[in-house]
């Protein structure tokens, strides 16, 4: 997965600050990864100069009024534990298909392009197919 960062040079040009594999990631028991993206620790304020925040990352959670982005593979046939987080979370599938799994029952199966806004309810996720689900999360930290 390639990774291109933005900026701006001295002279307020625009510029590739950065261009490759993210530098963090996490590999999981199941063989599933996630690759931290970026990490806002307050409001945005734009790259001038500044080091890749990824780096600072020690979680993937991001902090109240922060943001986190964040690529995720769940191997075919796994699933998570029901949890929950304190963030609003934009997700979309990109490859791939998975169960999002509610405590109240609901389900939901979700294919390539779908979307869900998880607003910091109880879930699980279930990969009941043999080929691996890709989807990318933006978490904003909420209170």
């Amino acid at each position: 997965m390639k990774r291109v960062i933005t900026g701006h040079d001295a002279d307020g040009r625009s510029v590739i600050v950065a261009s490759g594999e993210p530098p963090c990631s996490v590999t999981f028991e199941d063989g599933g990864s996630m690759q931290y993206c970026w990490e806002t620790r307050s409001a945005p304020t734009l790259l001038r100069g500044q080091a890749d925040p990824t780096l600072a990352m020690s979680t993937f959670m991001p902090v109240p009024g922060g943001t986190t982005f964040v690529v995720t593979q769940l191997p075919g046939y796994s699933e998570s534990n029901t949890h929950s987080t304190l963030s609003v979370d934009y997700i979309v599938i990109i490859s791939g298909e998975l169960w999002l799994v509610l405590d109240s029952g609901d389900e939901v199966l979700l294919s390539p392009g779908d979307t869900v806004i998880q607003n910091a309810t109880q879930h699980a996720w279930q990969n009941r197919n043999p080929e691996p689900c890709t989807l990318a999360a933006i978490m904003l930290g909420a209170t």
